[in-house]
């Protein structure tokens, strides 16, 4: 019994680092896909596609999934879409390289995330890694191009936060549950707000491009259907602080993405300040 569950951990961990490499692409994507669309745009396409996918491939056990699991897929849709607005729209005020440092925040958040959820009170050691992650963020958001925080940064640490109120919410309430039906309605949800706010702001077909629309198509069927599918079945077999910190890797990947694609130069400031951001992650899981 020991080593199944000791199997099923480690393929979790393996998920979950295939999920970070593929949100990683997600920050060039997203970068291209604002090249065409406003951030509800993309938001609307990428989970109604999302959504239109899993109902085609998992339609049987959609029509067969019971009221809770409606109720869990609703609810992380709505705290999804916010946060994922938050990041979109941040994205057009700041480099994919920076945000992908600055979108791994929630991996010292989720504890105390945790902590409103479920009254566990965060250790000595939680807190010191969340004043040195703060520390590595100022380095990072204070560079040398800017007068200050962009509005960019803060709305990035607004997605750090909800996306941990996300990863706890998973983790806490999808056991037992068919993931793929709450994933289903998780999409749907997440696609008719976008739906409505785009309704409101309207969409412009003028600014299309090959770039714009591919990105568009990775972040609908690679970084959605595929990496949260994957998401959401991997967190049952791990704690919501370790599947943070996994997870947390998709800014290593988003960077080095960024940087060959984008070819964006990096200042000593900014590495050393996401040299201090790895040491809370260490930090944040050290035995001490």
């Amino acid at each position: 019994m020991e080593t199944v569950v000791k199997r099923k951990s480690t393929a979790s961990d393996i998920l979950l680092l295939a999920v970070a490499a593929i949100w990683g692409g997600g920050f060039v994507a997203g970068k291209m896909a604002l090249t065409s669309f406003s951030a509800v745009n993309i938001l609307m396409f990428r989970f109604l596609g999302a959504a239109a996918v899993f109902g085609v491939v998992f339609a049987k056990r959609i029509a067969a999934c019971s009221h809770d699991e409606i109720k869990h897929g609703i609810i992380i849709g709505v705290i999804q879409f916010s946060a994922l607005l938050m990041q979109t729209v941040g994205l057009k005020y700041t480099t994919p390289a920076k945000q992908s440092f600055l979108a791994s925040a929630y991996v010292v958040l989720t504890p105390f995330t945790a902590w409103a959820f479920i009254k566990a009170r965060p250790s000595k050691k939680d807190i010191a890694a969340a004043v040195t992650a703060l520390a590595g963020l100022a380095l990072i958001s204070l560079n040398g191009k800017t007068s200050g925080i962009q509005i960019g940064d803060i709305l990035t640490l607004g997605f750090a936060l909800l996306f941990s109120v996300q990863i706890v919410y998973i983790g806490r309430n999808l056991d037992g549950c068919d993931v793929m039906a709450v994933t289903f309605w998780q999409f749907l949800t997440a696609g008719l707000l976008a739906l409505a706010a785009s309704a409101v702001t309207g969409f412009d077909t003028s600014r299309l491009t090959a770039a714009g629309i591919a990105g568009v198509a990775y972040l609908a069927f690679i970084n959605t259907d595929l990496a949260m599918g994957l998401q959401n079945f991997a967190q049952r077999f791990t704690d919501e602080s370790r599947a943070a910190l996994l997870l947390s890797f998709e800014s290593v990947f988003g960077f080095v993405f960024s940087v060959l694609v984008y070819r964006e130069a990096v200042s000593l400031k900014m590495l050393t300040g996401c040299a201090i951001m790895f040491a809370a992650v260490l930090i944040s899981k050290s035995k001490i």
